[in-house]
């Protein structure tokens, strides 16, 4: 016998009743592989796809001139983001800030803060300097600073 004619053979005696249970397993068995794969490709792809707002300090050291922070929309809509400045817990002053989608902009302390903060330091004290950041009723983010005294550097 051949190769060719022994694989019909093999071919013609697979659809048996006494090898249905091995078949169907075999079926199944690749489907439920090919959903779980299709479904893993699926929430990789969308977990790639999640955008977020990031909140960052423009730099890290902790002077008086380095009080600006980088806030960027890198969604897809336009967001609205609440902005308050603290000082020592306390908030100084508010403002609101429309960024279009997929932009970064950097804020800077208003007047009013800046004024406040000169006070506390010609008290010698620490103070500590916040942002809170709110782009929605569960989106927040605050970040902080220890400003020992301010100079006129």
């Amino acid at each position: 016998m051949s190769f060719i004619s022994n694989f019909k053979f093999q071919i013609s005696n697979l659809f048996t009743k006494a090898n249905l249970p091995s078949i169907l397993t075999t079926i199944l068995l690749a489907l439920t592989i090919g959903a779980l794969f299709w479904y893993g490709n699926f929430k990789i792809n969308k977990a790639g796809d999640v955008n977020s707002t990031i909140v960052a300090w423009e730099n890290l050291r902790n002077t008086p001139r380095d009080l600006s922070l980088n806030i960027n929309n890198a969604t897809n809509q336009e967001k609205i983001y609440q902005v308050k400045w603290l000082l020592n817990k306390k908030v100084i002053d508010s403002s609101e800030i429309k960024l279009p989608p997929e932009t970064i902009r950097t804020i800077s302390p208003t007047k009013k803060v800046l004024t406040s903060l000169a006070e506390l330091s010609n008290n010698n004290q620490e103070i500590l300097y916040q942002a809170k950041i709110s782009w929605s009723k569960t989106q927040t983010e605050t970040l902080g600073k220890w400003l020992k005294k301010l100079n006129n550097n």
